[in-house]
């Protein structure tokens, strides 16, 4: 497991928030539809990071609800408070394994916003 900045307090204010297993909400379901339309993309998520999952909010274009953290692109993204954009997944280090990559819903390109 990758270390994290501030991972104690990321934490913490994500269960303040007390959004983890919430049902769907047509505010965020906007946001997703949004982003897939506008970057003419085939997935958008709004997810969260918690200790051991990445838990999506509202997701357009892909079936799952969660992830194992490990296996997440995510797991980078809240490294920083900049951006994370992967222009070829396929050869990026970090995710040419990645099972997301080498499999189902081989994802190519991603950008993810702490």
């Amino acid at each position: 497991m990758l270390q994290i900045h501030h991972e104690q307090e990321r934490l913490d204010a994500l269960h303040r928030y007390d959004v983890l297993d919430t049902p769907r909400e047509e505010a965020f379901d906007r946001i997703t539809r949004l982003v897939r339309k506008t970057l003419n993309v085939p997935i958008a998520l709004v997810s969260v990071i918690d200790g051991h999952r990445q838990w999506h909010k509202s997701c357009d274009g892909l079936r799952a609800g969660e992830s194992p953290r490990e296996q997440t692109f995510c797991t980078y993204t809240i490294q920083s408070d900049e951006p994370l954009v992967v222009e070829d997944a396929a050869t990026d280090p970090r995710f040419a394994t990645n099972p997301y990559v080498i499999g189902e819903p081989h994802i190519r390109a991603y950008v993810g916003v702490p």
